[in-house]
């Protein structure tokens, strides 16, 4: 019989049962255009659970970080959160020196920054030559609360923390937006680069 003839009656059957068979046992996955465009933009299932692994993993080696590395992994966060990152003195923020500050000292800055933030605001706009940058609608929290209106100024950061010996002066405030800057989410957010920092001092 030629091999390349048509296969026919119980021989044809097998044939159709095996490939049935096959087909039932490895789907192929079939892709549409919007899903492939959806996967091109966001990594596949692998990828996603290799990137959870390899932040997994600094955050178990994060101890064993200098202060130094801490704090130039914070201003890295912290320059990939802001929308103005061209404003961030780097050289300053990985120099300064950080300290813990608490108690009455730390209450007497924070108190400080409340009576004077419009001032530091204007002068940050002085120095860089923009204006504080407004929330063009309003902002939620995760849970859905709204934490911002329309037409308020963006939060202001101090890029080093009170609490850590930074001043409230205007090259050591930057704007960020409050989905980055409100309490427990971005750059305040549990096992961010900033939540480190108190690990080492």
């Amino acid at each position: 019989m030629n091999e390349l003839s048509e296969v026919s009656g119980p021989e044809k059957q097998i044939e159709n049962d095996c490939i049935q068979d096959v087909q039932a046992s490895e789907p192929v996955e079939q892709l549409t255009d919007a899903e492939r465009e959806i996967e091109a933009i966001n990594p596949g299932r692998d990828e996603f659970d290799r990137l959870l692994a390899t932040s997994e993993i600094s955050r178990e080696k994060s101890d064993d970080l200098s202060l130094e590395e801490v704090k130039e992994n914070y201003i890295g966060d912290l320059m990939g959160r802001s929308e103005v990152p061209e404003t961030i003195d780097v050289d300053s923020a990985k120099g300064a020196e950080y300290v813990k500050c608490e108690g009455e000292e730390l209450a007497s800055k924070r108190a400080e920054f409340t009576r004077t933030k419009a001032d530091l605001k204007h002068e940050w706009e002085d120095l860089n030559g923009r204006e504080w940058p407004k929330y063009t609608e309003d902002v939620y929290s995760n849970n859905g609360v709204k934490i911002r209106v329309a037409g308020q100024d963006y939060d202001a950061h101090h890029i080093q923390s009170l609490e850590y010996g930074g001043k409230n002066e205007a090259t050591n405030i930057t704007p960020l937006h409050a989905t980055e800057h409100f309490d427990r989410q971005g750059v305040h957010a549990p096992n961010s680069p900033y939540s480190e920092i108190s690990k080492c001092l």
